[in-house]
């Protein structure tokens, strides 16, 4: 409870700071178009709410990461998509450096029950790779880039639902959709994707990812059953039956 309230303004500084980029992207981006900048800005949105939630509401330190790695993710893109509007370059930069101390800040949590670590970073990997998209082909996304985006984010979705559908769509889907975004995109673009691509399908076929979709069974007893004839009178007592095995009626 201490914690919280710095959680908190950790929490919403950080989103402002990718809100604040992301609009960056959009409404000044010399060297790239409107829909690349769009595309881009929701591959920093969309994990940015995700860890936004997490860290105000659980102070978890995959969260702060996932802010973490957002802003700088965001800082990079526009630091190579310079603008007339320097003001307008400063203070996004200005925002996400107070966003990075920010996430200094707060007292962070280490889950000790809950999917494989490996499972956590590949869905929120995932929401990252329309920011990826984006940035691949400056000169605008064409419609594969708009259905890889949508495929990243729906297969995010489903396998964090622990269905098996969001398990394969993860290792076939989205990878697919992606060399089809790459073959569609300029070479740096390109090596980008194919390079996001096979770090989604090695990641979705290990072990630990394919841990978090399979229904654990509940654990067995470590106790072993014994003739009610050989069972201490305490227990017997306790059960409520007789050494013969039958329930004793109380008198």
């Amino acid at each position: 409870m201490r914690g919280m309230p710095v959680r908190y303004a950790a929490a919403i500084l950080s989103l402002v700071a990718l809100i604040a980029l992301s609009l960056r992207l959009v409404v000044a981006a010399d060297d790239l178009t409107e829909a690349a900048g769009v595309l881009a800005a929701i591959g920093v949105v969309v994990p940015g709410l995700a860890g936004f939630v997490g860290l105000a509401l659980r102070g978890a330190r995959w969260s702060a990461v996932t802010l973490a790695l957002g802003l700088g993710a965001a800082s990079a893109l526009v630091a190579t998509t310079p603008t007339t509007a320097a003001s307008i370059g400063s203070w996004g930069v200005a925002t996400c450096a107070l966003g990075m101390l920010a996430l200094a800040a707060p007292q962070l949590t280490v889950p000790t029950t809950g999917p494989p670590a490996v499972a956590v970073m590949l869905s929120l990997a995932l929401l990252f790779v329309p920011l990826a998209l984006g940035g691949s082909d400056p000169a605008g996304p064409s419609p594969a880039h708009w259905v890889a985006a949508a495929v990243a984010v729906a297969s995010a979705w489903l396998y964090t639902q622990a269905w098996w559908v969001g398990l394969w769509s993860v290792r076939l889907a989205v990878p697919a959709a992606l060399a089809v975004a790459a073959a569609l995109s300029p070479w740096p673009g390109a090596i980008l994707l194919i390079a996001v691509a096979v770090a989604v399908t090695v990641a979705a076929w290990t072990r630990g990812a394919r841990l978090a979709v399979i229904e654990i069974a509940p654990l067995r007893s470590p106790a072993y059953p014994i003739p009610p004839e050989l069972a201490p009178d305490d227990v017997l007592q306790a059960a409520g039956i007789d050494r013969s095995g039958r329930k004793v009626r109380d008198a």
